[in-house]
């Protein structure tokens, strides 16, 4: 894992101070190293763990540093910090490629200042501000308000951003003043000017492919898939595979079989989970020892409160699990190898419908403007909502001409990154992440597909059922009780058919409860249902302890909206759909959290 703060400041003494103070803090889990390195204006402090790839250069010319793999495109070299000062010497003149592998790197020079990139979907956090000539830079904005330059202020555009999808947009934060660096693009500064976004990579959608028969299509997938694989994933290192029940996953472990790679597999989850139930049936197809993580509620208040004091609701409020893997993680390998993002670049979410239509469904996650207008109050808020719709469709515009290219484009940058990608980070505490689909030759080809070869993961699914049939045969999970392999027996057709096929009879809400709960005995066994449950007695600890900060939402909300609008702890709520529907309930308790957070520090600041 790392988590690293970089600070510019001539002022040696403060600089020399804020480094000191953050030194014991930085580390969000025990049994990570702290390091230091100090150059003319700049220093830079960052924790890992003996598994992190870090190559690091300081000399009379400034500094480099990359933590994490930096791929060349071109082949399996990792680019040194050496490599990456050289490639990034002049970019203003000619912009370089940028690089695969989930990976940060900085190169700071005392003339031409510093410059930070990141991963091509911009998967690893880089937040920066800028005072008075000082600059601070960071995987987590949490450090900053122990610089005498920082004032912790609330950012109504960040906190409305969030609130409308879960995520952020156009990298407003909940603190004002610090933005998240936009994904594909290079960070640049330099003495007198200010923080510079320069666009370095774009999804590369296309019509390419679009002429191409469907064979050739999956031809086309399958040797990317298997590069990407082998690029990512190079022999001579023990992988732990993240292995889930479903598709993505379990594509990752055929290649990394076929290719002899030394892999184990980690499965979160109970025995009776039917996740954990599919997954072991893969990992004894493929060979791979299965290890298990158990989700301990008792363990979710810990879990929340650094998910609050470390990410900051940039990424929402919901997937709390996460953070308490680490353990499991060093126990394993050095290295966590996940099928992440397959879904959306292989065409998940994928629609032909208008921004507004997008806009729409990405809402679920958040609260509607109209519930926004009721709960913000007007004078602190002003006409933010507009502003940051017009902000997400000027971008949603942006992306192509086609209308399913754009919807695409909307999914991996402003869902997804957050919903998902904003895992890597934190499974990086207990080994690197590896992520095989996120690779500029995979996006490539998948962003030249047309929409009938992507749509509802058509290619996904093909191509499981053609290379690899074996996998294509077991159970598979979808987070719903239907597990009929994709390539099932005349049996098991006809059950599906039965339990699942009649969408007339299922349309009914009341049917389909009544069904599944025949079906699953009265006990949730689907593990993210069950989890993320909004009324287990992990999110009950975290909700009651959210109580007190209501009283600090005051200056914010409509009060009496609010208490309507969020139950007290002990009240049970139900949900149509318990992950999607308590998202922004679990967003707004996170808020609570992070506003009794903030004022703690800022008191502690403000007394020392």
């Amino acid at each position: 894992m790392v988590n690293f703060v970089i600070v510019i400041d001539s002022n040696v003494n403060r600089r020399t101070l804020f480094i000191k103070t953050i030194k014991q803090y930085i580390s969000p889990i025990h049994g990570l190293n702290v390091n230091t390195c100090s150059n003319g204006a700049l220093s830079s402090i960052w924790t890992s763990g003996s598994w992190t790839p870090i190559n690091h250069l300081n000399d009379k010319e400034g500094t480099a540093t990359i933590w994490g793999d930096a791929i060349k495109q071109c082949g399996s070299q990792r680019i040194s910090a050496k490599q990456l000062r050289l490639l990034w010497n002049n970019i203003f003149t000619k912009m370089p490629v940028s690089f695969d592998g989930f990976h940060v790197g900085f190169v700071y020079d005392h003339a031409k200042g510093l410059i930070v990139g990141a991963d091509l979907l911009g998967l690893f956090p880089v937040f920066y501000y800028t005072s008075n000539d000082v600059l601070l830079v960071g995987s987590s904005p949490e450090l900053f308000k122990f610089h005498t330059c920082f004032k912790t202020e609330l950012n109504p555009l960040g906190l409305v951003g969030i609130f409308l999808t879960n995520g952020l947009v156009d990298g407003q934060t909940l603190l004002k003043g610090v933005k998240r660096l936009n994904a594909g693009h290079l960070l640049t500064w330099k003495f007198g000017e200010d923080p510079k976004e320069l666009e370095q990579y774009q999804i590369p959608i296309s019509t390419k492919y679009f002429d191409l028969s469907f064979s050739e299509q999956l031809n086309l997938l399958n040797r990317a898939l298997n590069r990407a694989v082998v690029r990512h994933a190079p022999k001579g290192y023990r992988y732990c595979l993240s292995l889930s029940g479903g598709l993505d996953s379990r594509i990752i472990g055929g290649y990394l079989k076929q290719n002899a790679i030394e892999t184990v597999a980690l499965t979160m989850g109970s025995i009776t989970d039917i996740e954990m139930r599919c997954a072991r049936k893969v990992s004894s197809t493929l060979g791979f020892n299965q290890y298990k993580a158990t989700v301990d509620f008792e363990k979710y208040l810990s879990c929340a409160d650094r998910k609050v004091m470390w990410e900051h609701l940039s990424n929402g409020f919901s997937g709390l699990g996460t953070w308490s893997l680490s353990l499991n993680l060093r126990k394993l390998a050095p290295r966590v190898i996940t099928g992440y993002l397959g879904d959306s670049i292989l065409g998940a979410w994928l629609n032909n419908d208008s921004f507004e239509k997008n806009f729409e469904e990405s809402n679920e996650w958040g609260f509607s403007p109209e519930i926004l207008k009721k709960l913000l109050k007007h004078e602190v808020f002003d006409d933010f909502i507009p502003d940051i719709l017009a902000r997400l469709k000027k971008e949603y515009l942006r992306y192509s001409k086609l209308d399913f290219q754009r919807s695409y484009c909307f999914s991996l940058h402003q869902i997804d990154r957050f919903h998902v990608g904003s895992t890597s980070w934190v499974l990086s505490f207990g080994a690197w992440p590896i992520l095989p689909f996120v690779d500029s030759q995979v996006l490539q080809v998948a962003g030249g597909m047309p929409f009938s070869t992507l749509s509802d993961r058509k290619i996904e699914k093909e191509l499981l059922c053609r290379e690899f049939k074996k996998l294509a045969k077991l159970p598979i999970d979808r987070n719903f009780y239907d597990t009929t392999p994709l390539d099932p027996t005349v049996m098991q057709r006809l059950k599906q058919s039965i339990y699942y096929g009649n969408k007339k009879i299922w349309a009914f809400t009341k049917l389909r409860n009544i069904r599944d709960k025949i079906i699953n005995r009265g006990t949730e066994h689907r593990f993210y249902y069950r989890v993320y449950d909004f009324n287990n007695s992990g999110w009950r600890l975290i909700r009651q302890k959210a109580e007190s900060g209501r009283q600090l939402a005051t200056p914010l909300f409509d009060e009496k909206f609010l208490n309507d609008l969020l139950p007290a702890a002990d009240v049970n709520t139900i949900f149509k759909d318990g992950i999607k529907d308590s998202a922004s309930l679990k967003t707004i308790t996170g808020l609570l959290l992070w506003l009794k957070h903030n004022q703690s520090n800022f008191c502690e600041k403000t007394t020392s």
